[in-house]
């Protein structure tokens, strides 16, 4: 009786360790590609988080700080880089998992078949392999996600924390994203009874998120660069605004704006400054610096031009603002910035997810608003899964990213953008395997309330 007792429990415990090992075999695959093929990992912007020099106060106030902080310890060895960030994807893939895994092992499998297929895709996978912060910040949002999932007033609120103040300090739009997926989940913890995470854990992240954003605007310079890179793409070709700019922001005008016209766009830039730049590496703080210039832009950009931009989307037009975005985040989403392929499979689950989203309609902002909204209520007021409050969770964070990236810098919109539609696109995954748990669970209850009516 004790062995067979015995035989039971290790098997029970096999079967528990199976969905880990589903998603665990693949990253030796992918490691190995990784190290006999490496890609050129250096990027233009990558001598931002390469700090070689002693720390000093400018290595904490740079973007990218969790990032920036990683690579020193790594003694910025490329490689060693990109494979840490490859294994935060596999804690991410595992931590998803862990939150929202079921009862039932045979689901647990095919979850994690589901998850395998949503990573193993060069869309969600690709970014890591450059020394850039965006496959980091991904890794973070998720890990974030399922940390705050997993907190229940024990010493996992203390992990969720440290998980998320990590995700703040991994790129300049984390701050905003991480303030409105803890406002988003509070009714998700009301709902699940962990009344205690809204002061231990959710009031202290809101906190640092404020504070990290007020911080970034402030003291990081490649902040007002955006600033200015939104003032020659989107401000100096439209005579109106840029009317208003001069006369009612302060704006200095100048022969500079009539040489810069026609110029930039959001994907390109030039020189047009009495023939030199606009900003500069500088690598006393491993930043950029706006140059001086004789009519003083680059001086009013860094006083008053990234409040003049918001003041002017969000306040003076906020309908435009709305509708570009709408426009904008359809055609990104259908065609997004790093594309498509898989790393093992023949096909990429995301282009069948973009697919299906285009088909059905729900590829426009307004449909993922409804889509990931209804599926919160759904949760909220009636019995469903908790990955589908996960996936909603996500979708709110990775559109927010979308927005602030989009308009936060005009210059290389899909590179910033795709963060946000990558996460997505993982959340549209979480929530059809929500839907398959629901199908599957009421009809397996409805089978056996039935076979019991025939006994």
């Amino acid at each position: 009786m004790n062995i067979r007792y015995a035989a039971i429990k290790y098997s029970r415990q096999y079967r528990g360790f199976l969905p880990y090992l589903i998603i665990a075999v693949p990253y030796c695959f992918y490691l190995y590609t990784q190290i006999v093929t490496p890609i050129e990992p250096i990027v233009p912007d990558s001598f931002r988080y390469l700090w070689s020099a002693d720390m000093t106060t400018e290595f904490f106030i740079g973007g990218s700080l969790s990032y920036r902080l990683l690579a020193y310890l790594l003694n910025n060895h490329a490689i060693a880089i990109v494979s840490v960030v490859l294994l935060c994807f596999l804690l991410a893939e595992l931590s998803l998992f862990s939150a929202f895994k079921t009862s039932r092992t045979l689901y647990n499998c095919l979850f994690a078949v589901a998850l395998v297929l949503l990573f193993d895709s060069s869309f969600v996978l690709g970014i890591h392999q450059k020394i850039s912060p965006e496959g980091f910040f991904i890794t973070m949002h998720l890990l974030f996600i399922a940390a705050m999932f997993r907190a229940d007033g024990s010493y996992r609120d203390l992990l969720a924390f440290a998980i998320g103040v990590t995700f703040i300090l991994s790129r300049n739009v984390a701050p905003y994203i991480a303030l409105l997926s803890v406002f988003a989940y509070s009714p998700f913890a009301w709902k699940r009874s962990r009344l205690q995470t809204l002061w231990t854990l959710l009031l202290p992240l809101a906190i640092v998120s404020i504070v990290a954003a007020d911080l970034t605007r402030s003291h990081d310079s490649s902040v007002q660069m955006n600033a200015a890179n939104n003032m020659l793409a989107r401000v100096f070709n439209q005579p109106e605004l840029l009317d208003k700019f001069v006369s009612e922001y302060g704006m200095p005008p100048g022969p500079y704006i009539e040489a810069c016209q026609n110029q930039f766009s959001p994907n390109t830039s030039g020189a047009c400054f009495d023939h030199k730049s606009l900003a500069t590496s500088d690598m006393s703080t491993y930043n950029y610096r706006l140059i001086d210039d004789p009519w003083g832009f680059g001086e009013w950009v860094e006083n008053h031009g990234i409040d003049s931009w918001q003041h002017e989307i969000l306040v003076e037009q906020p309908i435009s603002t709305i509708s570009e975005f709408a426009t904008a985040f359809k055609q990104e989403f259908e065609a997004p910035f790093f594309g498509s392929g898989s790393n093992l499979l023949p096909v990429d689950v995301h282009a069948g997810i973009r697919t299906l989203s285009s088909t059905t309609g729900i590829s426009t902002l307004w449909g993922m608003l409804i889509l990931f909204s209804a599926a919160g209520i759904i949760y909220l007021y009636f019995t469903a899964p908790l990955v589908i409050a996960g996936a909603s969770i996500l979708a709110a964070g990775s559109i927010a990213n979308v927005f602030v990236s989009y308009f936060g810098d005009a210059m290389e919109i899909g590179r910033h953008a795709y963060p946000g539609y990558a996460t997505l696109s993982i959340a549209l995954g979480l929530l059809l395997v929500g839907l398959g748990f629901a199908i599957a669970t009421t009809v397996r209850n409805n089978s056996w309330e039935q076979f019991r009516g025939l006994l």
